[in-house]
């Protein structure tokens, strides 16, 4: 899966705390990191059994068979097209929340917070081996 956990605990994370002032929110994020670990067991598991290219496309294939696995399969990249911008986009919120942390960002006349350039979030960028044309932006 290409976003099991992200920036969603650090997003929740007070909104649950102040919510839950007497500790059994503990336990429920103790409940989220176990299933969370069984997860990642079942998928490294898949991933040693069926070693092909493609990981979940593949799995749903052989899952539910020829036919049906290709139906599966074609839904799975298709919610996946739906599903992977917005990951970005909650992962760009989490972000510029943490951000006005670090970094005071004064609010203008009409309440506004001024946009950053792209170039002033790019922390580091280096050659990406292989492809000496194309730079990757960390």
């Amino acid at each position: 899966m290409i976003d099991m956990v992200g920036i969603g605990p650090f997003v929740v994370m007070p909104f649950v705390v102040s919510r839950f002032q007497d500790g059994l929110f503990l336990w429920a994020w103790i409940f989220g990191a176990f299933t969370a670990f069984m997860d990642a067991m079942i998928w490294s598991e898949l991933g040693a059994k069926y070693p092909l290219a493609g990981g979940t496309y593949n799995f749903h294939r052989i899952a539910f068979g020829e036919k049906k696995g290709r139906l599966m399969s074609f839904l799975f990249v298709w919610q996946t097209a739906i599903q992977a911008p917005l990951v970005v986009a909650s992962g760009a919120i989490g972000f510029a929340q943490y951000l006005s942390y670090l970094v005071d960002l004064k609010a203008d006349a009409k309440g506004k917070v001024p946009k950053l350039k792209k170039a002033s979030v790019i922390l580091f960028a280096r050659p990406v081996a292989g492809r000496p044309a194309e730079l990757q932006l960390v």
